[in-house]
């Protein structure tokens, strides 16, 4: 897993090849990984099993520990070894600086998926929302939702893809 701020941030700036900038909003992003989150404790609670987590960030930090861990969780005291060359570069921010999302997008994903942040270890830095932020919102929802309504109407399976979200979301 993800902090879900740092996924929206690179999600809002990415680059072309990586995906598309139009598909971003905080909103919809905070929900997402609430969703993916309970879904998977969903799931454990239900077939009462183990599962593995590691976060991508303790992961980029120290790849060798979290291997040791994994090795433990599958009781081996061998893994193959794997090198993992990590740059200090964000594929994301690639020749640029690192940008975050701003305060209010903050405000909005900890308002959103806060419980399940705190619960997954990651620490809430409660920011106020700011008027100042309000243009890049309405710029933001404006393309975000013009583009999920042209998927919608073009795309079949965009359109299926998007209800079941909707479903999910409210069902919730």
């Amino acid at each position: 897993m993800r902090d879900p701020r740092k996924m929206m941030a690179s999600k809002k700036y990415v680059h072309a090849q990586d995906g598309d900038t139009r598909d971003y909003h905080p909103l919809a992003y905070a929900n997402y990984w609430k969703i993916a989150y309970n879904t998977v404790k969903k799931v454990k609670n239900q077939r009462k099993a183990e599962i593995f987590s590691i976060k991508f960030e303790d992961l980029v930090a120290d790849s060798e520990e979290q291997a040791e861990k994994l090795a433990r969780f599958l009781d081996t005291t061998r893994l193959p070894h794997v090198e993992v060359k990590t740059s200090k570069q964000n594929t994301s921010f690639a020749g640029k600086k690192r940008t975050e999302v701003t305060d209010t997008e903050v405000w909005i994903c900890e308002k959103i998926a806060g419980e399940v942040m705190k619960e997954a270890g990651y620490d809430l830095k409660n920011p106020t929302p700011k008027l100042s932020d309000l243009a890049d919102l309405l710029q933001t929802s404006i393309i975000f939702l013009n583009y999920r309504t042209q998927q919608m109407l073009t795309d079949r399976s965009k359109f299926k893809t998007i209800m079941s979200y909707l479903k999910t979301t409210f069902s919730q």
